[in-house]
């Protein structure tokens, strides 16, 4: 999963933020390095009992690099949150703009969030929706690594579904001309092959079945 992670990440940060950030390496590596943060300051909490968090937010070493790096990301994202934000104030149209974070800027103006004119709390805005996206790369990225460890252990452990499922997927992508948004639509076997897998096994969380279970019709669900 070495080369995997780094992949989902890439398209974690296009989708979130557009394509055009996913290809800057000096970016993708302070974001990579926020994303992992994330886990290590979860880490390093769990270390300490609850009240004394507040302290080790403020002096733990890992805690320290993490608000660093965050102070250097939000200095290259809100310059492109306070033109994206001026451009739908001045009413021009982003329909070819399908990014989380235009998405995230045009519900704030709808919520008022965000004024219709210029305001002088645009700064702390920018600055919370621009923590917002980065933590959305970490939501769209993190479980997606699990889910793929769980789905080829499941695939190992059933080989004879393999056939089916290549010749499906193949059948979808081919009928679509490449990937389309209504893939998993006209892919039955694979979606219920997913559903099946985080049923038994919830990525996410680890929950996984550990024992043989026999239902009330004499199937057995393997652990």
């Amino acid at each position: 999963m070495g080369t995997v992670s780094p992949l989902l990440m890439l398209f974690s940060t296009s989708l979130v933020l557009g394509p055009k950030f996913s290809r800057d390496q000096e970016l993708m590596a302070q974001i990579t390095s926020h994303v992992m943060g994330i886990e290590e300051i979860l880490g390093e909490f769990d270390k300490y009992p609850r009240i004394l968090r507040p302290l080790v937010w403020g002096f733990s070493p890992v805690c320290r690099a993490f608000r660093s790096n965050a102070s250097i990301l939000k200095e290259k994202l809100i310059p492109e949150i306070r033109r994206r934000v001026a451009l739908l104030r001045s009413g021009e149209s982003a329909a070819d703009d399908l990014t989380m974070l235009t998405v995230f800027l045009k519900q704030a103006l709808k919520d008022g969030l965000l004024t219709k004119e210029q305001s002088p709390s645009d700064d702390m805005q920018f600055e919370s929706l621009s923590m917002k996206s980065l933590f959305h790369i970490y939501e769209v990225w993190g479980p997606i690594v699990p889910l793929l460890i769980a789905l080829l252990s499941r695939i190992m452990d059933s080989p004879e579904y393999v056939e089916d499922l290549r010749e499906e997927v193949s059948g979808a992508l081919a009928s679509a001309d490449g990937w389309d948004s209504d893939f998993l639509a006209n892919t039955p076997k694979l979606e219920s092959f997913t559903r099946e897998t985080l049923r038994l096994n919830v990525a996410i969380s680890g929950r996984c079945l550990l024992r043989h279970q026999t239902l009330h019709s004499g199937s057995v669900r393997p652990s």
